[in-house]
C-alpha cells in the first residue's frame, strides 16, 4: 500500500489536541499526517510542520502584524487562502 499524506488544517491555539489525535490515527493507519496551523492569536499546543508564521508569510503578511491588532475578519481570509497545497 502506498503511504498517503493527509493534511490536517487546524487552529492549533484552540484545536491542538484534536489535530494531534487525528495525526495519531492517520499515522496508525500507515499514512503521513501533515499538520498545518492556521491559528493566529493563542499559543499553539501542538507542533505543526507548516506553522502559522509560514501560512501568514505565504499570504504576504507577517504574523507579527496580525498579532499587533488581532482581528479574525482580516486574518482569517489570508490564513484560509494560503493554507493550500502550494505551501507543501
Amino acid at each position: 500500500m502506498t503511504r498517503k499524506t493527509v493534511i490536517i488544517l487546524a487552529t492549533l491555539d484552540t484545536k491542538g489536541p484534536e489535530a494531534n489525535f487525528l495525526a495519531e490515527q492517520i499515522h496508525k493507519f500507515g499514512n503521513e499526517p501533515l499538520i498545518v496551523d492556521s491559528g493566529m492569536v493563542g499559543t499553539p499546543s501542538v507542533v505543526a510542520r507548516i506553522t502559522r508564521k509560514h501560512v501568514a508569510a505565504a499570504g504576504g503578511v507577517a504574523l507579527a502584524k496580525f498579532l499587533q491588532e488581532p482581528d479574525r475578519s482580516i486574518a482569517a481570509p489570508v490564513m484560509a487562502a494560503k493554507s493550500t497545497p502550494e505551501l507543501y
